[in-house]
């Protein structure tokens, strides 16, 4: 039984480590995260906690310990309903290439009204985004809460983003494609915005 106890601990132990690191991984090297990164952690708190609480009853000791698990377990349950509460402030929009080979993914959060801040994302798989190597953009709602941009298609790689919101960014994005050539996958001709998710 202590045998087993040991083995739970340290499958528990490893998951709390290794997840984390190879989420933090895969962003640093592939600028790879998960679609909902909030919900998801949430979710994984929760998982832990639960296997936490299972571990502390399988030893039958009630504790301090047990009460501060089942007190995050109530804590991150509470953030995971609230995320969704705080949608209006947070929204993903997805749009799909003429022959579904690519998604494009637009995570819009708002500071300050009417204000919003805007990035873009290539969806790899069903759980998972990869940043699109472009800066965070500026935009702003127009009267009816939808960010004041047109998003069209070249071809099945090349997003078309264009409107208000390229032309109050245009200096931003041309200083940094020209500082930045390499580390660049966009271009702007036009007033208009190409991203590349090849």
């Amino acid at each position: 039984m202590k045998e087993r106890l040991k083995i739970i601990k340290y499958f528990i132990i490893a998951l709390l480590i290794l997840i984390p690191g190879i989420k933090l991984f895969l962003d640093l090297q592939f600028g790879i995260t998960l679609l909902n990164d909030d919900k998801i952690i949430y979710t994984y708190i929760a998982i832990y906690s639960i296997l936490a609480i299972v571990l502390v009853f399988m030893m039958k000791k009630f504790s301090y310990m047990v009460i501060t698990i089942i007190f995050l377990f109530i804590y991150v349950f509470t953030l995971y309903i609230g995320n969704g509460l705080d949608d209006r402030f947070r929204t993903s929009e997805e749009y799909t290439s003429p022959n579904n080979e690519n998604i494009l993914i637009v995570n819009i959060q708002t500071s300050w009204y009417p204000s919003a801040n805007v990035r873009f994302y290539k969806k790899v798989g069903s759980f998972f985004k990869k940043t699109i190597k472009a800066p965070k953009i500026e935009g702003e709602f127009n009267d009816d809460r939808v960010i004041r941009m047109n998003i069209s298609w070249k071809d099945d790689n090349t997003a078309v983003i264009s409107g208000f919101i390229v032309k109050r960014n245009r200096y931003k994005l041309e200083k940094i494609k020209e500082n930045f050539p390499d580390k660049c996958d966009y271009e702007i001709l036009d007033n208009n915005l190409y991203l590349n998710l090849k």
